[in-house]
């Protein structure tokens, strides 16, 4: 899946990320935290997940669910309305 639709429902959900640094992920996590939460090796994605699961308390205070509410339909249907009416005239 390239566009990462499920990662972004896990975002909405509350989920720690640790997502790969390529394709789409990049993208959805702020800059400030791309290293903690973006790993590059397998023995990046270990080191990273050992922290996470040792330090479970201290990972729930960061929230990235408002990474994807600039894919919410409410954000996204005025956009594509504006688009389609402009298109059809």
């Amino acid at each position: 899946e390239f566009f990462g639709i499920a990662a972004l429902e896990a975002l909405y959900c509350r989920c720690y990320p640790l997502f790969p640094k390529r394709l789409v992920y990049p993208e959805y996590i702020p800059e400030e935290r791309q290293k903690s939460n973006l790993y590059t090796s397998d023995q990046d994605l270990y080191r990273k997940l050992r922290f996470v699961l040792r330090r479970i308390e201290d990972t729930r205070r960061f929230h990235f669910r408002d990474i994807s509410k600039q894919f919410d339909w409410a954000y996204v249907a005025p956009q594509w309305k504006r688009v389609l009416t402009h298109w059809t005239k």
